[in-house]
Parts: structure tokens; C-alpha cells; sequence
């Protein structure tokens, strides 16, 4: 677009296409794809826990370290 009926008020300007910061929108980028994979990470983590509970240790199931009362 490259004038608009009525004309924009004169203190709008166009910013230039060489003053794009483009390493923060790369920034941007890698900080989601990061978000993403954590995601997928900690859901296969949960499926994978839920599928394989943890075997308790015989210190749990010995009877001697219960304090008697």
C-alpha cells in the first residue's frame, strides 16, 4: 500500500525494511520450537511413568524401621 484515502496524519512514517531486527524474531522462533519439544517431552515423561510406576525399595516394605508404638 502505498497511500490511503484520506491521506495517514504526517506523523506516522514507514519504517524502513532494513531496520527489521530480525535476530530477535529468531529469538522468538528458537524460544518456541524450545516450548514445543519441552512439551512433548514432559508428556511422554508422564506416559512413560504411568506405564511403568516405580518399584518401591525394600527399605519401604521392611518392617524393623517402623518404630513401634
Amino acid at each position: 500500500m502505498d497511500s490511503q484515502v484520506p491521506p495517514a496524519a504526517s506523523v506516522f512514517v514507514q519504517i524502513p525494511a532494513d531496520h527489521e531486527n530480525a535476530a530477535m524474531n529468531a529469538g522468538y522462533v528458537v524460544q518456541w520450537w524450545a516450548f514445543a519439544l519441552l512439551t512433548l517431552a514432559g508428556y511422554v515423561y508422564l506416559v512413560r511413568r504411568e506405564a511403568h510406576p516405580l518399584v518401591p525399595s525394600s527399605f519401604e516394605d521392611d518392617e524393623s524401621l517402623v518404630p513401634a508404638s
